[in-house]
């Protein structure tokens, strides 16, 4: 809910403030919550970065674990057998991921 994202932006910008971290330049996806969570810091360096958005679970995107068993039992069974390399369905794995990460975060 965006009440509790609100309360934890709120506390987290607080704790920013207290402890001295305002100058610290400050990373988020361009996912909806990270930028409302990211609004309530006080630091003046934000950077938007589309590679740090979540995985993309393709067509499987939105839906529950259980909900992927039902609907889609093979997929579920293959992701079981190696989470890592597994690729949603017009998504990515956790190895894609990893590659999209890596050049920002060894920027």
């Amino acid at each position: 809910s965006s009440g509790i994202n609100a309360e934890y932006g709120e506390e987290l910008g607080r704790f920013v403030r207290e402890e001295g971290l305002s100058e610290l330049p400050v990373w988020t996806s361009l996912m909806r919550r990270t930028l409302e969570t990211g609004s309530y810091l006080p630091n003046t360096s934000v950077e938007r970065y589309k590679a740090l958005n979540e995985l993309d679970a393709g067509q499987c995107d939105g839906l529950t674990y259980q909900q992927i068993e039902t609907d889609y039992p093979e997929e579920f069974a293959l992701r079981d057998l190696d989470k890592y390399n597994y690729r949603y369905p017009r998504g990515e794995s956790y190895h894609d991921l990893c590659c999209r990460l890596e050049p920002v975060i060894m920027d």
